[in-house]
């Protein structure tokens, strides 16, 4: 494992996230204020990350994307966290951004494997805390991060979502259509392994429409090929599907978690991220990110998660 420099860059190699920009909220625009870029290698992976440095900070966050976003668009968060004071890491994850890898690290349990890893190494290259947070489905894969990892590894998880997808109401809100929900999970055990590289547009098998509230923000996150409006491999839909963590949440002893979840979000509501939650023991806390949307931009939830980001120096997940 190790770091260097980016072998393709945002500023250079691709333009789409620039098209949501002016469409933020001022205090989420990272045009004229982008990270550094960077690359972490593990195996045959090579992961592209933002960094937003932050010299002598109590803490840093790893934040994750889900299915359809990248290291660049969550670089909003991680902007945020900069202002508090946290040095922020935003991954691309295989399939996504401009991360290299190969096939066979689209798979869920690899995303979980990279994650992790790339964790203990901001660790032990910083000797700080560790947050790790995630989006959308980044949320439960923070979690699955945590989860993976020995106790006292992570100082605490923060997440907007936490969709469990054994849950069959989960399955239902995610997918396109309903009725997929019910017979996907079957089916995708049933596929011959040999097209678990076969990769389908998200927007044919998600509920794309469903990531922000803002029509115009959603459309230019769809153009984004290397995010919403790329394609998503058979192999990590199955997997993704049939994951087991190695920890239930009743047994849940890796550090104090926090939900923060959109109040609007029009994708995934509060009350299927709370049928987890509520099952988590150990320290937690929920907070209601009022009018926001599955992308939680608008006011006043924008206010109330800037506050819980600036809240991890003290106390790491809300703890």
């Amino acid at each position: 494992m190790s770091y260097g420099p980016a072998h393709r860059t945002y500023a250079r190699d691709h333009d789409a996230w620039r098209t949501v920009q002016p469409l933020l909220p001022a205090a989420m625009r990272t045009l004229g204020d982008e990270p550094e870029e960077e690359a972490w290698t593990s195996g045959a992976a090579t992961l592209h990350l933002d960094r937003y440095r932050v010299e002598d900070a109590p803490a840093t966050v790893v934040v994750l994307h889900g299915g359809g976003g990248h290291g660049r668009l969550l670089s909003s968060a991680g902007r945020l966290a900069r202002d508090a004071g946290i040095e922020a890491v935003m991954p691309d994850l295989p399939g996504y951004g401009l991360t290299d890898a190969p096939p066979s690290d689209r798979r869920y349990e690899a995303w979980v494997r990279l994650a992790a890893g790339l964790v203990v190494a901001e660790r032990e290259r910083s000797g700080r805390p560790l947050v790790v947070a995630g989006m959308s489905l980044g949320g439960m894969l923070a979690w699955h991060v945590a989860a993976s990892l020995p106790v006292g590894t992570v100082a605490g998880v923060v997440a907007t979502n936490l969709l469990d997808t054994a849950d069959p109401a989960v399955r239902a809100a995610v997918v396109r259509h309903p009725a997929l929900a019910r017979v996907a999970p079957a089916a995708l055990r049933a596929l011959p392994r040999r097209l678990d590289d076969l990769r389908v547009p998200l927007s044919l098998v998600g509920n794309v429409g469903g990531i922000s509230n803002d029509p115009a923000v959603t459309r230019a996150l769809v153009a984004d090929r290397r995010g919403t409006g790329s394609r998503v491999a058979l192999g990590f839909l199955r997997t993704w599907l049939a994951y087991e963590p190695p920890v239930a949440p009743e047994d849940w002893e890796h550090g104090p978690v926090l939900l923060a979840h959109p109040g609007a979000d029009a994708w995934t509501p509060t009350a299927l991220s709370l049928r987890f939650f509520d099952r988590i023991a150990g320290p937690k806390r929920f907070l209601e990110l009022e009018d926001g949307g599955h992308l939680p931009m608008e006011e006043p939830g924008l206010t109330t998660m800037r506050d819980a980001i600036a809240g991890l120096v003290a106390t790491p997940a809300g703890g």
